[in-house]
């Protein structure tokens, strides 16, 4: 019966540490939201952020400032009226090609 009664708490602990966590998950997602936010707001009032962002280098390449940007980022830098295919390119190395159509 004392075994029982063990594993009880030990589930119980458990579920109070994965509870936990997932607040803990909630809080950071919401503080990585507030601070895009905020630093699009401050972009936008003309405060330099030194945010760095993908950027257009014509001839269908577009440099990323780290191999985790974003493909809204990357889609975002590219002109609307370009119509071929892109090369992906950070730190001097192709990552990857989008072949068009990449929009609709």
């Amino acid at each position: 019966m004392a075994t029982t009664d063990k594993h009880q708490d030990v589930e119980r602990s458990l579920r109070s540490i994965d509870s936990a966590l997932q607040g803990l998950q909630e809080i950071r997602d919401r503080l990585r939201r507030l601070e895009t936010r905020t630093t699009k707001f401050m972009e936008s009032q003309g405060f330099d952020t030194h945010v760095q962002r993908a950027r257009w280098q014509g001839n269908g390449t577009i440099e990323v400032p780290a191999p985790s940007c974003s493909l809204k980022e990357v889609l975002d830098a590219v002109p609307e009226d370009w119509p071929g295919d892109i090369d992906v390119i950070y730190d001097g190395k192709k990552l990857c090609q989008l072949l068009a159509p990449y929009r609709e």
